[in-house]
C-alpha cells in the first residue's frame, strides 16, 4: 500500500491533501542516485512548489544501501 501522492484511494489522498494544504512546509524526499532523471519525483517537486512556493519546499534527497 503505497500513501502520498498518486494513491490509488481518494478517502486517503484528500485526507493527505487537507494536511498539505495547513502545513507550513512540505517536504520531498527523493534517491540521490536518480533524482536528475526522475520524471515522477519532478512533478512532486513541481507541485509541492506550486502549493507551497519554492521557499517553503524542502528536498531531502536521501541514499540507503539495502541488502
Amino acid at each position: 500500500m503505497k500513501t502520498g501522492y498518486g494513491d490509488t484511494s481518494q478517502l486517503r489522498e484528500g485526507v493527505i491533501n487537507n494536511f498539505r494544504w495547513k502545513a507550513d512546509f512540505e517536504m520531498v524526499v527523493a534517491p540521490c542516485s536518480r533524482l536528475q532523471t526522475s520524471v515522477l519525483h519532478d512533478e512532486y517537486i513541481d507541485r509541492s512548489i506550486h502549493l507551497k512556493g519554492a521557499n517553503k519546499t524542502i528536498l531531502v534527497m536521501n541514499k540507503a544501501d539495502v541488502s
